[in-house]
């Protein structure tokens, strides 16, 4: 397990690497899309808390990278024998990934084929291979774009600003399932990964906005200098690190095959997406609402929060996965 001085290492050397114009190709060369696929297939092995850490840097720095979604679904395609050779081009890169978390039931038809439209698919680009993950039940699907029956659409009405969003329509569209193994963890570790962007886009807000505030000065001081400045500041402080906290916490005990990792991981989610967004909004706020121009950076950390909060299932979702879990 990675110590406190290794995880600041290596946060602070993704931060280094996601200042630059990080692509899906350099996230592999660093070996992050492998952080959650076997060895046997050429991964690095079990690591969840460390793709964590880096995912709070991706949210840091508003990467358009999609190394997550290759993360997720190198994973589940090197756990299905007939496709583990096919998981080498989503480790290296030159295959992009959409993952999304979609109830299969009704995607599949009395022929076992897959017919229906996916949800949000986050890509660099308009992806090779889809992996659906139902939010319930222990089951995946495979599917390759280049399938007849799959045309993808990228979602250029959305929310999101600095990644591209595409959707699937299927048509009968064949597809590989996978039922139990993995794909409970590999959720869960999905689930995180998301949160944990949402989490790094706090951060990022919180110390724009503190900056801003320390520089601004009103009346001869700064306003970061009034009461309730102060303590509005200290609320979104004390809202990041807990969900950073949660996060952490929860990522650690799925790397530790513990038991009580679904739950945790839904209360991580639920805190973290039900808050994230109202955090950023009061950071526009503070910083005089001109966080609502397309230009400045607020903008778009609010806009990739509401994105995740959608992606993977909203903060509500998660909150009546815990209550199931909890047997409430």
């Amino acid at each position: 397990m990675i110590d406190v001085e290794d995880a600041e290492i290596l946060r602070s050397t993704a931060r280094e690497a996601l200042g630059s114009d990080l692509t899906l190709g350099h996230a592999a060369d660093l070996g992050w899309t492998g952080l959650l696929t076997e060895e046997t297939v050429g991964g690095a092995g079990w690591y969840p808390l460390e793709a964590v850490l880096v995912a709070m840097e991706s949210g840091r720095a508003g990467s358009p990278s999609s190394w997550t979604a290759n993360a997720v679904a190198a994973a589940i395609v090197g756990s299905i024998p007939e496709l583990a050779a096919q998981a080498a081009g989503l480790l290296d890169g030159s295959r992009h990934a959409g993952v999304s978390l979609t109830h299969l039931a009704p995607l599949i038809d009395a022929r076992g084929t897959i017919s229906g439209r996916t949800g949000k698919l986050l890509a660099e680009r308009e992806p090779d291979v889809l992996v659906l993950i139902d939010p319930d039940v222990d089951q995946a699907i495979v599917l390759r774009s280049d399938d007849a029956g799959v045309e993808i659409h990228e979602d250029v009405a959305g929310l999101e600003s600095t990644r591209r969003v595409y959707r699937a329509e299927l048509d009968a569209a064949s597809a590989v399932k996978l039922a139990g193994g993995r794909v409970a963890e590999l959720r869960t570790a999905a689930v995180l990964l998301l949160a944990a962007d949402t989490v790094g886009a706090v951060a990022a807000a919180v110390e724009m906005t503190t900056d801003y505030l320390r520089d601004r000065v009103a009346y001869g001081a700064p306003i970061a200098s009034f009461q309730a400045i102060q303590h509005r500041l200290v609320d979104l402080t004390v809202f990041e690190l807990a969900a950073d906290a949660l996060v952490r916490n929860a990522a650690r005990a799925l790397a530790e095959d513990d038991p009580d990792a679904p739950r945790l991981a839904a209360a991580a989610h639920t805190y973290t997406e039900a808050r994230a967004v109202v955090a950023i909004d009061d950071c526009i706020q503070l910083a005089g609402g001109i966080g609502f121009t397309w230009e400045f950076p607020l903008h778009h950390l609010l806009r990739r929060a509401s994105t995740n909060a959608a992606v993977f299932g909203s903060g509500r979702a998660s909150a009546d996965r815990l209550a199931k879990l909890g047997g409430w």
